[in-house]
């Protein structure tokens, strides 16, 4: 694939609902797929190639065909797999040109997105690491990690308001710092008993409902007795 076919699969991908209504297309999504992969892992990408957009733009590489492909999984869970496998090579150039270049790109959009898409594959525990890393991006840009996407999807996993503002407070220290991965802040934190594994969370959790459901079943039994009592 050189690159004007590569320019071209990439504005075709942005068309969904095309592609939705049209097997051929669909079959064309799926076939060159592995032509656009290659593509992107054999290049050198700029930073400007590298960098997340709010809306399309022509040099986001990357950004483009992930989206495409992950608007196409809501029809067929496959397309979940492809866009995962781009946004994880974005991540990695990203990683690359940081060490290369000792310079920022912000992560999140990569991380977060393959945590939904884990979370759609039911793969909780690996979701659980990727929504970590995604609300470290933030705090690291020092954008407002309460807004943020990952805060909002950690919170509906019962994970604590006190939990989250210690891990922002002991992750802020790196701003500024360009050579590092979201992924390995995660893993040092979890060790260091800063941030609980989806597994501890989940424990937790399990003892909280247990406890609810210890005071209910005291007043439902509390409240059989006065009804026969009356």
């Amino acid at each position: 694939m050189n690159q004007e076919e590569f320019a071209n699969f990439s504005s075709f991908l942005q068309d969904t609902a095309s592609i939705i209504n049209n097997p051929a297309l669909r079959l064309k999504a799926y076939s060159e797929f592995s032509q656009v992969y290659d593509y992107l892992e054999a290049h050198q990408w700029t930073i400007e190639d590298l960098k997340e957009r709010h809306s399309y733009h022509e040099t986001a590489a990357f950004q483009n065909i992930a989206e495409g492909y992950y608007r196409l999984g809501f029809i067929e869970a496959v397309f979940y797999q492809y866009a995962k496998l781009i946004y994880e090579l974005w991540f990695n150039k990203v990683i690359e040109f940081q060490n290369a270049h000792n310079q920022r790109i912000h992560k999140g959009t990569q991380v977060h997105q393959i945590a939904e898409i884990y979370s759609t594959q039911h793969k909780r525990i690996k979701a659980w690491d990727y929504y970590l890393a995604a609300f470290a991006e933030d705090v690291i840009d020092g954008r407002d990690y309460i807004e943020s996407q990952a805060y909002r999807a950690l919170r509906s996993q019962s994970l604590s308001k006190n939990n989250l503002v210690l891990y922002a407070e002991s992750i802020g220290k790196l701003r500024g710092k360009a050579k590092y991965n979201p992924l390995q802040i995660v893993e040092v934190s979890k060790k260091n008993y800063l941030i609980p594994s989806y597994e501890d969370n989940e424990s937790v959790d399990r003892l909280k409902l247990n406890k609810a459901q210890e005071v209910w079943e005291k007043l439902t039994d509390k409240e059989k007795e006065e009804s026969q009592n009356e």
